[in-house]
């Protein structure tokens, strides 16, 4: 039997990865960047806005909803094709 066939599901893993680790990093600058720009009270949640895990938290206060929830999305199918992938 020839390897060829998990050879190019293993590629496809590894496109899927890159390709939402991307999304998720650009997210990652995207997300503070839309909470530094908005006119949330109290000012310090731009700030902490740049901390990965208060990231969506902060954006979430600072009423970008659909930022929010994009990033705790893509972060969560990053996770879960690495933990299918290996």
């Amino acid at each position: 039997m020839s390897p060829a066939p998990a050879l190019v599901a293993g590629l496809y893993w590894l496109i899927a990865a890159v390709v939402l680790g991307a999304a998720v990093l650009v997210m990652h600058v995207y997300a503070p960047w839309r909470v530094v720009r908005s006119d949330v009270e109290p000012s310090w949640w731009k700030w902490i806005a740049v901390v990965p895990p208060v990231t969506p938290v902060a954006a979430w206060v600072a009423g970008q909803k659909k930022t929010a929830g994009a990033w705790v999305l893509l972060l969560a199918a990053y996770g879960v094709v690495r933990l299918i992938a290996g």
